[in-house]
């Protein structure tokens, strides 16, 4: 499972300009489904942070939290699974679904949060958005220390 995430630099700017929340492509990726598509463009950092805060939730043991996007009826469905470590995704929209780590869903989740933060950092802006991010990692890396 990867998040993926690109950037359009003139895109950015724009939003960047008008102070408004940060436009770029995030989608879920596994094998050749790109949920919601592979052209996404959706508010990246907020719905990051949600992800981030679902997560903390996942690791705080409730059985079932959903990765929403921002526009449409797209979610994510994670629920976990009775086998150690384990979380089944399902995309109830598209009748898919599939299994993977709690560890590896978190640490990708992670991996792209990280990203957009180096490179918005890299490009000058969101400094609001790259803190409040940078919380949500904090926050997760010690709630998985406790596992």
């Amino acid at each position: 499972m990867n998040i993926n995430i690109r950037f359009d630099n003139e895109l950015l700017k724009r939003y960047s300009d008008r102070r408004d929340n940060l436009l770029f492509t995030i989608f879920i990726s596994n094998g050749d489904i790109n949920y919601p598509s592979e052209d996404w463009l959706d508010f990246g950092t907020i719905i990051l942070g949600w992800w981030l805060y679902q997560s903390g939730k996942l690791l705080d043991g409730n059985e079932a939290v959903e990765f929403l996007f921002m526009d449409g009826p797209y979610k994510v469905k994670i629920t976990q699974t009775d086998a150690v470590d384990t979380c089944r995704i399902d995309i109830e929209d598209w009748d898919i679904s599939w299994s993977v780590s709690i560890s590896e869903l978190v640490n990708e989740l992670i991996r792209a949060t990280n990203y957009v933060c180096r490179y918005l950092k890299q490009a000058g802006i969101g400094e609001k958005e790259r803190r409040s991010l940078t919380k949500g990692i904090s926050s997760l890396h010690d709630k998985k220390k406790k596992l």
